[in-house]
């Protein structure tokens, strides 16, 4: 009976009205990060159901967001190993925040790996990526064919009613 229970999936409760990305970047982040010297860094009393503190992970994040907006490529991770450019934006968000080194690097792999899986949404890990793919992707010439096409046809629906109004006044004259 046991094993059959073991099947299901284990069920978690972050914060009140459930996961928030915050909670879900800090959650990963204590699974490096508990039992060292950093855990209390993640932790916050006032951090609701989810006892993180959400308010870090939101700076850490404008931090970083306003370094991808510089021109800085998104960080990318091997399991637990950085590339050069998230050892860079670490030690850039390291200096703007004065958060250690450990805890920015775990801010930085825990995105790349919740966004990876899909846990959380892909902007949030790379917000000026995504705003260049979603802006590319809505201009162009397909967006160009297709507001034609609708010019066309609103102009064939103009004069479509133009002529069956005309019609019907005449029908009513005679």
């Amino acid at each position: 009976m046991n094993s059959y229970i073991e099947t299901f999936p284990k069920v978690e409760f972050l914060g009140l009205f459930g996961f928030s990305w915050k909670e879900k970047v800090g959650k990963e982040m204590l699974t490096t990060l508990k039992g060292t010297i950093y855990e209390d860094t993640i932790k916050d009393f006032w951090g609701g159901g989810s006892w993180i503190n959400t308010s870090l992970i939101a700076n850490l994040h404008k931090v970083y967001e306003s370094i991808l907006k510089t021109g800085k490529e998104s960080p990318t991770f091997d399991g637990h190993v950085p590339d050069d450019n998230a050892t860079e934006i670490s030690h850039l968000i390291e200096d703007k925040t004065r958060v250690p080194y450990q805890v920015v690097i775990e801010f930085l792999r825990s995105l790349f790996y919740l966004a990876s899986t899909g846990v959380i949404e892909y902007k949030i890990y790379d917000p000026v990526g995504y705003r260049e793919v979603k802006d590319a992707t809505s201009e162009g010439p397909i967006k160009d064919v297709l507001n034609e096409a609708g010019k066309k046809i609103n102009l064939i629906l103009l004069v479509g009613g133009a002529v069956a109004g005309i019609y019907i006044l005449n029908k009513l004259r005679s």
